[in-house]
């Protein structure tokens, strides 16, 4: 259990995120993480075999949709 000033503390971050949501603010951060980890190998040249476990991981091919978007620039199913 949360302390009462932990518990305001959460509610406070549940309320700013729900918030993010609401008005989309939360793509510019989402962009901004994703477009940082381009400076990076998604999967190192080491490692291409394991290419297929990579796409597997739900959060990598989040952030590889979003650097290399599609024509429907999206990572949305439609």
């Amino acid at each position: 259990m949360a302390n009462d000033g932990e518990a305001a503390r959460l509610l406070s971050e549940f309320s700013a995120r729900s918030k993010s949501l609401e008005d989309e603010s939360w793509y510019t951060h989402w962009r901004t993480f994703a477009l940082s980890q381009s400076r990076y190998r998604i999967v190192p040249p080491e490692h291409y075999e394991n290419l297929a476990h990579y796409l597997d991981c739900e959060s990598h091919t989040d952030v590889c949709r979003e650097i290399y978007q599609t024509m429907n620039q999206s990572n949305e199913l439609e």
